[in-house]
């Protein structure tokens, strides 16, 4: 499968940090990483690189995978708004509805990262159900995760 490549992002991933993956998202079996790796692009993003713009208009969702991340506010001038580690989705928001990305995220370190596009999780939603379900329940976590700790609340 040829996803589109960004020119900007150089993509590459090894099989050992793919498999520190399987403990913390839901990770399928190796074999169905294998699988998942041919619908997203893999890649890497040297420290102080910008992965995503705020309102850029790009809808591609984002799983980091090693290196630390910052993400900046136009609106917040006092630095960083937040940092994302390792095992982080990123990107939801724009990847479930269309729109501007809400902030800037830079690479604090160097990073590896697997990007997967709209057009490409259809087709994983087709040819792996299962998958692409457990990728929307950790997409659907992160983002009650967020609004929990904006507004204040705790699980209730």
């Amino acid at each position: 499968m040829d996803l589109p490549v960004n020119p900007d992002y150089p993509y590459y991933l090894s099989e050992s940090d793919l498999m520190e993956l399987s403990g913390h998202w839901q990770a399928p079996e190796p074999t169905e990483w294998e699988r998942f790796l041919g619908y997203a692009e893999q890649g890497h993003i040297a420290a102080g690189g910008t992965l995503i713009r705020q309102f850029d208009t790009d809808r591609a969702l984002y799983l980091l995978t090693s290196g630390t991340l910052e993400v900046w506010v136009a609106e917040h001038s006092g630095g960083p708004v937040a940092t994302i580690e390792p095992y982080a989705v990123l990107g939801e928001q724009s990847f479930l509805e269309p729109g501007p990305r809400s902030a800037t995220v830079i690479a604090k370190t160097d990073a590896i990262l697997h990007r997967l596009t709209p057009g490409a999780f259809d087709l994983l939603r087709v040819e792996a159900p299962a998958m692409a379900c457990a990728l929307l329940f950790d997409i659907a976590r992160t983002l009650s995760r967020r609004a929990r700790t904006r507004d204040g609340r705790t699980n209730a």
